[in-house]
């Protein structure tokens, strides 16, 4: 083989047909069709998974629903028993509670009139009393009243037996000066000193006697003073306690 073969032989490769109107033939058909079957039949696919899936989900879904339901119709059932028996046993207590609260409303009409007639039989036998008490406590207050006025003439009596003392202790004094007067002067005989000592011996014993009247009265007077005053408050305890038992007795009759 020479060159002349290779020059002179036809090209390998086709070269384009620069002609006018002449076009290149189009592919074949066959191969568009399937590419467009593989790509509808995937999302076919897909489309059918998810209604599967939709499918099942709302299937799960109306599953839980109808044992939700249930489990409330159940609780509700179970509630409504629960009601209907507290509803019964209210009515029970609301019936007895009615029955105690009228037994209580009879006892209390019957213990009010038995209270009621405890208080007049009460009031009817207590007031004489009282009234007894009321006089009783007026006298012991005039009594009171006559030791009280009884005391301070005992206190007057021996204020004027103090003045008496007083008095002949003073003329008992003159009569003493006078003495010893006539002893310094000797105006007198001794038969006038003699006297004169006489009615000075009787002077002290005239004061010693009302001396020991005085203590006496003293006494008297202090003894019959405490006398007086044990009395008063003997007087005074009594006056307290029947102001109590009459205050108390009082508050008996008010209360009804």
């Amino acid at each position: 083989m020479n060159d002349e073969r290779f020059d002179s032989a036809e090209p390998l490769f086709a070269e384009p047909d620069e002609r006018p109107g002449y076009h290149d033939a189009p592919p074949p058909r066959a191969d568009v069709r399937s590419a467009a079957g593989a790509t509808g039949g995937g999302f076919w696919k897909a489309l059918t998974l998810s209604l599967s899936l939709l499918v099942v989900g709302l299937a799960w879904f109306s599953w839980s629903q109808s044992l939700a339901q249930r489990d409330l119709a159940a609780r509700f059932t179970e509630l409504q028993a629960r009601l209907e028996s507290t509803g019964e046993s209210l009515n029970e207590s609301g019936a007895t509670l009615a029955s105690q609260l009228k037994a209580l409303d009879t006892a209390l009409d019957a213990n009010g009139a038995e209270i009621k007639k405890l208080w007049s039989v009460t009031n009817d036998r207590n007031r004489p009393a009282i009234e007894q008490q009321g006089k009783t406590l007026a006298s012991l207050q005039a009594e009171v009243k006559q030791a009280s006025q009884a005391l301070a003439r005992s206190g007057n009596d021996a204020e004027a037996a103090q003045a008496a003392v007083a008095a002949m202790k003073s003329q008992l004094a003159a009569l003493a000066a006078s003495v010893d007067a006539v002893k310094r002067e000797s105006l007198a005989g001794n038969a006038g000193l003699d006297e004169l000592r006489a009615q000075v011996q009787a002077s002290r014993g005239a004061v010693s006697k009302l001396d020991e009247q005085m203590r006496g009265l003293r006494d008297s007077v202090a003894k019959s003073a405490s006398d007086n005053r044990q009395t008063l408050a003997a007087i005074d305890t009594f006056r307290r306690e029947t102001n109590l038992q009459l205050r108390a007795m009082r508050e008996q009759l008010a209360t009804p």
